[in-house]
């Protein structure tokens, strides 16, 4: 409901507001397969904590016994 809800933008047409976002919403998700790798979108974001590091790093934390 709160995604419906937050879809609405004309309140004396609601259904017809609901089903505007929808169809923009799907065709954005479609038209999305064919843009270039290169450009971000919905589908091709990295995750939120992704810093663009190398992720196989094979050496951890080194603790020094001596402090």
């Amino acid at each position: 409901m709160h995604d419906l809800k937050m879809k609405v933008r004309n309140r004396a047409q609601v259904e017809g507001s609901i089903t505007q976002a929808y169809l923009i919403e799907e065709i954005s998700n479609f038209c999305s397969i064919y843009f270039d790798s290169k450009i971000r979108t919905r589908r091709t974001q990295p995750p939120h904590n992704d810093d663009g590091g190398d992720s196989n790093v094979e050496q951890g934390f080194i603790i020094d016994p001596r402090v």
